[in-house]
């Protein structure tokens, strides 16, 4: 566990340590106003039942000498009750500072969490499990802020109060402060050596079954048509309703371990007092001092054992909730030192205003063992219309994925301007191209939105769009307001070819010289997909046009079109060239036909 904080602390920014021991700091002026106000409690019951003459000791300040009796009781009274009131408003504050330091952290480390996952490659996210990358921003995150964070903070400040308790208690009396103490401390290991293992155990299978209930949610609700077809909802259900009843079990024994302690040590509690009084009786203790070391333990266990309850209940937190920062530490440390490396390593690279020339040179990628793509040298050039044609799983999206810089060769080199694509600033470039894939992510969000994105909103440049995309005809059709009508959750309010040419729209908005259409026009008919990309060549300032589609009838007209097969240029010529000398081509034009 010790490696554990350590770990925590060692992601933590300065500023949030500087905040963190501010807070301890707080923690501790009102952890001895608090030991003060239960020192003064019982010395203010010793007055009032006049027990080894206090008012008497107190007569002898010189200040107050001339007090009497009724008056000292009375201003002990107030004094005291200004030292609870003080001791109260600093705790309220140590508990606002105690919940800003967890929320505030939690939400720092979710947010540098999904930057970490921002700044990985397109390889990343097909290596890893999109699912549990959710889970960890979200559920884990959450989970260790409000579980193993305020677990920690809650031991820590009140392990401060039982030190400052149990320091005095001992000077005031060693031998039973000790026995109680250690008849106390031993219930509690105990407990935690009864449960360890268990508590261990709950904690892991949250973080599992929170990945399966994830895993499950994401997988339905995406394939929701398929779910309903199939009538799968009882199968769905029935494995979300195991593995979130298994969450709902393992979190409830985490609770209930947590408070058995408590009725316990209360039993424990009341037998020691009792005890304490028949030993006094028995040893002829004086009533005077029986009453006030009842009031010293009594006023101090009324802040110890709530305190030692805390500290448990804490402890149980940190270790059946240590697997929801054990999860998302790895990620945390990266983005930490990616964050210094970046600042110690940068590298002066060029920019570019604008992309005139695109070639690849005997680029060659592999992706797990398997060669995706082979010695492929293409030129794109100004003024061209390029197709890109070739069978499922031949190259296309990869030779795509390599030119917008998503991936980078294993042989061969990418140049951009007679400028190798490693030795440009990405963003520059990427201003330069407008992409637009096969399946366009939408937000829940109007029409206009969701094309400018976090771009500045200018109504002409979105008319102009609407034409080009032929938008403006579903929209007069619809009745859609682009600037107040929402489209629903990934635009489920659309269709498919509505779809794609909001995602046109939105390549196009930042007036690119590029544009690379990923399969980006299949859902719509033949004679609209022919005028968007008329209309994009007509009317927009984009010089390079590279199109990959199944649809050769689209292709009529293109300056040249390249031929994939398994991983290779097989071809490139012209329409009629192709039409007339590639076998393979001729049987794409015969399906289209066909179709």
């Amino acid at each position: 566990m010790i490696k554990i904080i350590n770990n925590f602390f060692s992601i933590l920014s300065n500023s949030q340590k500087f905040f963190f021991y501010k807070l301890q700091i707080l923690i501790v002026i009102s952890s001895l106003l608090e030991i003060l106000s239960i020192a003064g409690l019982a010395v203010y019951f010793s007055m009032i039942l006049e027990i080894n003459d206090f008012i008497l000791h107190i007569k002898s300040i010189e200040i107050i000498s001339n007090f009497s009796d009724k008056k000292i009781i009375v201003f002990s009274g107030l004094l005291l009750i200004f030292v609870f009131f003080v001791s109260s408003i600093l705790n309220i504050t140590a508990i606002k500072f105690q919940n800003s330091f967890m929320e505030n952290t939690g939400s720092d480390f979710a947010q540098r969490l999904y930057n970490y996952y921002l700044s990985q490659d397109y390889l990343y996210f097909i290596n890893n499990d999109t699912n549990i990358i959710l889970k960890k921003i979200t559920a884990d995150t959450t989970r260790f802020t409000d579980q193993f964070l305020r677990g920690l903070i809650s031991l820590l400040s009140k392990v401060i109060i039982c030190l400052l308790i149990f320091v005095i208690l001992l000077i005031y009396n060693a031998k039973i402060t000790l026995a109680v103490f250690f008849i106390i401390l031993s219930f509690y290991i105990m407990t935690r050596k009864i449960f360890k293992k268990k508590v261990d155990t709950a904690g892991k299978d949250i973080t599992i079954k929170l990945g399966l209930v994830y895993d499950y949610i994401a997988s339905s609700l995406s394939g929701i048509r398929e779910v309903i077809f199939y009538d799968r909802k009882k199968f769905l259900k029935t494995i979300l309703s195991k593995n979130l009843n298994e969450i709902a079990r393992s979190k409830s024994f985490l609770k209930t371990i947590g408070s058995i302690p408590k009725f316990f040590i209360e039993l424990i509690t009341f037998s020691i007092l009792i005890l304490l009084i028949i030993f006094f009786s028995i040893v002829n203790t004086p009533t005077d001092d029986i009453i006030f070391n009842l009031a010293i333990f009594g006023s101090a266990g009324y802040k110890l054992l709530p305190a030692m309850q805390t500290i448990y209940y804490a402890a149980i937190d940190l270790y059946g909730h240590r697997d929801s920062f054990e999860s998302i530490y790895p990620e945390l440390l990266s983005e930490k030192n990616l964050f210094i490396n970046k600042k110690k390593n940068k590298i002066s690279k060029e920019e570019i205003s604008e992309v005139s020339s695109i070639k690849l040179k005997g680029v060659s990628f592999g992706y797990n063992e398997n060669i995706n793509l082979e010695n492929i040298s293409i030129v794109f050039e100004k003024k061209q219309k390029i197709g890109i044609v070739g069978k499922s799983g031949s190259g296309k999206s990869t030779l795509i994925d390599l030119i917008l810089g998503f991936i980078r060769p294993d042989f061969g080199k990418i140049i951009v301007n007679d400028i190798e694509i490693d030795d440009l600033t990405i963003n520059s470039y990427r201003n330069s191209v407008g992409f637009v894939p096969q399946n366009i992510f939408l937000f829940n969000d109007t029409i206009s939105k969701n094309i400018i994105l976090d771009k500045d909103f200018d109504k002409i440049n979105i008319a102009h769009l609407s034409k080009i995309c032929l938008l403006d005809e579903f929209i007069e059709e619809n009745k859609i307001n682009i600037l107040t009508d929402k489209i629903g959750n990934s635009g489920k309010m659309l269709s498919g070819g509505q779809k794609q040419r909001i995602g046109i729209a939105r390549a196009l908005y930042s007036n690119p010289k590029v544009l690379i259409l990923d399969e980006a026009t299949n859902a719509l008919d033949s004679l609209s997909q022919n005028k968007i990309i008329s209309n994009i060549y007509k009317y927009t300032d984009v010089n390079i046009v590279i199109l990959v589609t199944h649809n050769t009838n689209l292709l009529k007209g293109f300056d040249k079109i390249i031929v994939l097969d398994d991983g290779k240029k097989i071809s490139e010529g012209s329409y009629d060239e192709l039409l007339n000398e590639n076998i393979l081509f001729k049987q794409f034009k015969k399906n289209n036909d066909n179709d």
